[in-house]
């Protein structure tokens, strides 16, 4: 499963019905399960973004159909981005050829500086 950090910003339709928000998290927890997504924990946050929520999803078509369904809401505002986890990283850095595929550009620009 691939994680998504979603920062979301409630829009004045969402404050209006701050109170119904708890049953829409529930409900949405339960239509993701259905859809080969699922919410990891989410928090309220103080700043520029009202709440955080750590989303899992099989795929990135699938977050981004979740996305677009929570959008139809009309509840929130999001921002999304597409974490790696520790081990994740550590592939990718290793599949890393030894040498940069952009050294030899590198090395001519260099020359000219």
């Amino acid at each position: 499963m691939n994680t998504y950090i979603v920062m979301l910003s409630f829009t004045e339709a969402g404050i209006a019905t701050i109170k119904d928000s708890p049953g829409r998290s529930a409900q949405m927890s339960a239509l993701f399960e259905k859809h080969g997504a699922r919410i990891r924990d989410y928090y309220l946050t103080m700043g520029d973004e009202d709440f955080m929520v750590l989303f899992e999803a099989k795929d990135d078509k699938t977050m981004a159909k979740m996305l677009f369904e929570i959008g139809r809401l009309g509840a929130v505002r999001t921002r999304t981005m597409r974490a790696f986890s520790r081990q994740e990283f550590k592939e990718i850095v290793d599949e890393l050829p030894q040498k940069s595929i952009f050294a030899d550009l590198k090395d001519a620009m260099d020359k000219h500086a």
